[in-house]
Order: structure tokens, then C-alpha cells, then sequence
């Protein structure tokens, strides 16, 4: 049996937090195993609390944001198009960076890339996620390109609907492995063959 997780915006606390303070957040499940065992397992997390954007994307985490747009992503497939799923890529990521440049580089120039250092690569893992299997276009056997979203390993991974999903290490797998560090190349590798 699977239990999906409640939506992000369903979990809201409306009081004050004293900046500078820590807060707690908990998580419990309860559960039985496969031998009859009741077990709970709990899950805690401390956050400083801050009213700084500037140091919200300073600790940032890629991997979770990362996380997050792949599983929206996921979400959005079976009944979207392929080029809806594409817009959102680009959009999630352009909004991030969007926001970064209003709230804290202001002052920088209008025509220069300014990127958090928390999130330097999100471009690259936002390409990544453009240029994966999920959402590469198929052709059919007609020689037309298909405009429907395919059924891969990297779309199972993260569909809720298919049971436990995968975690955020196994994701970024899916995201990070088609990439080669070109700084580990042998040097007769990339050119031209004699």
C-alpha cells in the first residue's frame, strides 16, 4: 500500500517565528511489517529561521530542488503534453533565477547572468531534465514525431502512482548521469579521428 505524501501547500504554520530561532519539523509514520511488527519511524529536521532571501538561496539545496522539479515534472506527464512539460522546466527554473536577481543582485547589470552559488548548476540540471528520457520525443512508426510522453524508466522512477517512489539520490541519478566530466577526458579523446 501506498500513501502519496500531502501537497506542499497544505502544510502552513500561521504564527510568528522569532528570527534567529530554530524551529522543528517532525514527521511519524506508523506502519506494519511484512512479519507483524508495529514500527514508527520518525523523521526530524531543524531550520534557522531567517527573513533573508539573500540567505534562503545561499543554503539552497540543487539536489532537493532538483528533486522536487522532477517529480512535478512526473506528475504532470500522463495527462500533459510534451511541450507543456518542457514550458514548466524552463519556467520553474527561469522564476527561480528570476526571483534571485529581483531580491538580492538588484544591483548588478541588467545583461550579466547572476546565479546563486547554491544553484549554479540548476541550468544545467534543468537541460539535463529537458534533454532525459522522460522527455525526448518519440517518433512513431508512421516517421511523425509523437507529441505524447513516453513511457521510461526515468517517468517510472518518479511517479507516485507506481508505488514507493525513488529518493532524491536515485533521481539525481537519473538527472546527473548523462553527463561527462569533460575535465576527466583523455586528451585523444574529442578529436578528430586521422
Amino acid at each position: 500500500m501506498h500513501v502519496p505524501p500531502p501537497p506542499l501547500d497544505q502544510i502552513r504554520h500561521v504564527d510568528k517565528l522569532a528570527v534567529g530561532a530554530e524551529c522543528y519539523l517532525q514527521a511519524a509514520l506508523l506502519y506494519t511489517t511484512v512479519a507483524g511488527e508495529r514500527r514508527i519511524r520518525v523523521h526530524t529536521v531543524a531550520l534557522t529561521v531567517s527573513d533573508s532571501v539573500s540567505l534562503l538561496f545561499k543554503n539552497a539545496d540543487l539536489d532537493a530542488q532538483t528533486t522536487v522539479m522532477a517529480r512535478r515534472l512526473a506528475a504532470a506527464l500522463p495527462g500533459g503534453t510534451l511541450a507543456a512539460a518542457r514550458e514548466s522546466v524552463t519556467a520553474n527554473s527561469v522564476a527561480t533565477l528570476a526571483a534571485y536577481r529581483k531580491h538580492c543582485a538588484s544591483s548588478s547589470s541588467a545583461v550579466q547572468l547572476i546565479l546563486p552559488e547554491a544553484l549554479k548548476l540548476l541550468p544545467l540540471y534543468a537541460l539535463a531534465l529537458l534533454k532525459g528520457p522522460a522527455l525526448r520525443v518519440r517518433m512513431e512508426t508512421t516517421g511523425r514525431a509523437s507529441n505524447k510522453p513516453p513511457i521510461s524508466f526515468f517517468r517510472h522512477k518518479l511517479d507516485h502512482s507506481q508505488g514507493t517512489p525513488s529518493g532524491s539520490r536515485s533521481i539525481q541519478c537519473g538527472v546527473e548521469c548523462g553527463s561527462l566530466s569533460i575535465h576527466k577526458l583523455d586528451h585523444a579523446q574529442g578529436t578528430p579521428s586521422a
